[in-house]
């Protein structure tokens, strides 16, 4: 939400903590049931009734953030505004907040509370956990969010984010140069703390065989990221048939399958392309060989 760039399997015997059983198994639960077709459908939640216009919402959350001593607003257009505090300006963008508050996740007051602990206004209880490591498309990616390029995609980067309860906060250049002058520890980081959130956000499986598929999409907007865990890989390996082909056609959604049925590979890789479309918050429209 807030941006001042630097951009620079064997077969498993045991469970993975990390991927589900697949909806036949007589291990699948009610929480991890498969998805009723088609495999990569959105799941919408109900929205607000009577909520704020757009222009309202970013009205009172800049209101609520320039009410902080040392905050000013340089500039705002349309879900995006320029702030200043202590000599350092910062980019922040309300659309992902704004989407939250019309599914009733948060209120402005408290959208403008997690701008100000990314701001590092003192005073404000808010833990934050992380950093975790996310996809983003590189033409989307804020000016001045610190990423890093993606090593399977050019057209994608990899940012890094804290969790805070109301939604995600990109780390900055000055953040990182402060706390991570080694780029190796911010990386390790951030996959231990992805590892370890993955391990209670498993897959759900639907199909067989040649023809399984598994699916993360818990709408914290970190799924696609998970594509960057080796473990979660080489454990979602060990299930498919044929060699590993992973997708992320948006934030909120992260795909495996196998390709020993083309034909299931050419209808999967056409879904892919569809939800790019339609989700919002779109990565890539790609099946990519990561296995």
């Amino acid at each position: 939400m807030v941006s001042d760039r630097r951009e620079s399997g064997p077969e498993i015997d045991e469970r993975p903590s990390n991927v589900a059983p697949p909806a036949e198994s007589p291990l699948a639960s009610p929480t991890h049931a498969a998805p009723a077709p088609p495999e990569l459908e959105d799941c919408g939640d109900q929205l607000r009734a009577n909520p704020l216009t757009a222009i309202e919402f970013q009205r009172r959350i800049l209101q609520a953030l320039v009410e902080e001593p040392g905050i000013t607003l340089e500039s705002a257009r349309p879900f995006t505004a320029r702030l200043r505090r202590e000599e350092r300006a910062y980019t922040i963008r309300l659309d992902g907040a704004f989407r939250r508050y019309r599914h009733g996740e948060v209120e402005p007051e408290q959208a403008a509370e997690e701008i100000k602990a990314a701001l590092g206004v003192p005073g404000i209880d808010i833990q934050r956990e992380g950093p975790f490591p996310r996809l983003e498309r590189r033409e989307n990616l804020p000016p001045g969010v610190f990423a890093l390029d993606c090593d399977f995609d050019p057209a994608l980067v990899v940012s890094f984010v804290w969790a805070l309860p109301y939604g995600l906060v990109p780390l900055e250049e000055h953040d990182v140069a402060r706390e991570w002058p080694d780029l190796s520890a911010l990386w390790k980081q951030a996959l231990e703390q992805l590892g370890r959130r993955t391990e209670t956000a498993p897959a759900s499986g639907s199909g067989e065989g040649s023809t399984l598929l598994l699916r993360w999409s818990h709408g914290d907007g970190l799924d696609a990221a998970a594509m960057l865990l080796p473990d979660l890989r080489a454990e979602a390996a060990g299930w498919v048939e044929g060699s590993l082909l992973m997708a992320a056609p948006a934030r909120d959604m992260l795909v495996a399958i196998g390709d020993a049925d083309p034909d299931h590979v050419a209808r999967i890789a056409d879904e892919v392309r569809e939800a790019y479309e339609r989700l919002p918050e779109p990565i890539s429209p790609r099946l990519y060989a990561v296995g």
